[in-house]
């Protein structure tokens, strides 16, 4: 039997299925599980789903074909993203290499274990002073690690007040 690489080949397959049709010889099938209709149209519903699948992988593609954001770390990614914070690259640094979030960047330091963050303030309010300093820090090119530390506050609160004053997208 062929392997079958691309979704749009698993597609291909599902439809002729679906259709009663061996996708491998193009024949039609008679007698058999692909003659009940009801598992044709469970095919031609698994076919249609696979379609819209391919539709939305490619338009987010499209649409943001600069950014990594909300997909699958690789296993090379995470050895280079590993090396680099061994070099001691800045979290900005990492973000802008792997086309991904601050956030997406911590988070996945954090799962492999190279980045342990405790929030020293104590999940303490923040006050008007503080996020007007904030905003200063960061429109003056302030550093990440170096407002966490200013501020007292871990980096994942920085990027979460950052956010929500409408700074960065998170």
């Amino acid at each position: 039997m062929n392997n079958l690489q691309t979704a749009a080949e698993v597609k291909k397959v599902v439809e002729s299925l679906s259709k009663g049709v061996n996708p491998f010889t193009g024949e039609k099938e008679n007698g058999g599980a692909l003659s009940d209709e009801r598992v044709q149209k469970a095919l031609s519903v698994a076919a249609k789903m696979l379609e819209d699948a391919e539709k939305r992988e490619k338009a987010l593609s499209d649409s943001d074909a600069s950014t990594n954001e909300r997909r699958k770390w690789t296993a090379l990614e995470e050895m280079q993203l590993q090396e680099e914070a061994k070099q001691g690259f800045t979290v900005e640094q990492m973000a802008d290499a792997h086309k991904r979030s601050w956030a997406g960047i911590i988070s996945r330091l954090s799962k492999m274990g190279l980045l342990i963050e405790n929030d020293p303030s104590g999940g303490k309010r923040w006050q008007k002073e503080e996020e007007e300093l904030l905003r200063e820090e960061f429109s003056g090119g302030m550093l990440l690690e170096q407002m966490a530390a200013s501020h007292g506050r871990s980096m994942q609160s920085i990027i979460g007040r950052l956010a929500k004053m409408g700074l960065i997208e998170n």
